[in-house]
């Protein structure tokens, strides 16, 4: 895949309830989907946040008339419904200890309207509500193992993010004790994503974390598990991954012996 068939794939997932469909259509994972999904509301949220923002009051005076919260997301191109139920609420007096309070225990809403609306934005936000950032917790989580797995297969000494917190300023997913090499490469670490690297992703995530990697700890890998475009912007110093790429590279993996 490169990088005009990811935007053409992206463009036709209007929706988190067209998903199933467009899946079986396209013969592509939900799973697949639903991460191309959340990066390109992630995406789309960056960009209209503050025009949304300035449409607030506007947005106000069609809630006060009748439309719900869910009616007026989808009414902005989809925008993420607890999102903007959380941008209505906090520009008018709601505090956000008390937005948060609502949307993790209802029955502290006195609002009958109110209770109704939070309840379906968040069924219906499977970015922004507590159950889509758990989606995508546990979905890292579940990279982090496999990479864990793999290395503890090869029987490679290494060192957790959790392991160096507070010892390093960037820490990678794993610091390799033992280091690899394969050919005239040498990995260092290794650095888990459980998204997909389109040239966005891949420019973002090597100017905040791969780049500062190799500066701290020298050359290393990077695997993207749900994919990658074949014409990202390579980097001096970073291997980029898919998953099957980085399973034939384990494969070929040494151990660089320490002297």
């Amino acid at each position: 895949m490169n990088q005009d068939d990811y935007i053409e794939i992206s463009r036709k997932i209007g929706s988190y309830e067209e998903i199933p469909a467009l899946a079986k259509k396209m013969g592509l994972s939900e799973e697949l989907l639903l991460v191309i999904y959340t990066q390109k509301v992630s995406r789309d949220v960056k960009r209209r946040y503050y025009v949304i923002k300035k449409m607030i009051p506007k947005i106000r005076k069609e809630w006060l008339k009748g439309m719900t919260i869910c009616q007026l997301a989808r009414n902005l191109n989809h925008f993420p419904p607890l999102l903007l139920a959380f941008m209505l609420f906090t520009a008018n007096g709601t505090t956000r200890r008390e937005f948060w309070r609502w949307v993790n225990d209802n029955t502290k809403i006195d609002d009958p309207r109110i209770k109704k609306e939070i309840e379906e934005a968040c069924m219906a936000d499977v970015v922004y509500s507590p159950w889509g950032m758990e989606l995508q917790r546990k979905r890292g989580i579940a990279g982090e193992e496999k990479l864990y797995r793999t290395l503890d297969a090869m029987n490679i000494e290494y060192r957790t993010e959790k392991d160096l917190k507070g010892k390093v300023r960037k820490t990678p997913d794993a610091l390799l004790l033992t280091p690899l090499r394969i050919g005239n490469f040498q990995i260092n670490w290794i650095e888990s994503k459980a998204n997909f690297g389109d040239i966005i992703e891949v420019r973002y995530n090597t100017r905040k974390q791969f780049s500062e990697y190799v500066k701290l700890f020298g050359s290393g890998l990077a695997v993207y598990w749900f994919g990658l475009v074949k014409d990202f912007e390579r980097t001096r110093g970073v291997w980029i991954v898919d998953e099957y790429g980085f399973n034939q590279l384990m494969k070929k993996a040494v151990r660089v012996e320490k002297v």
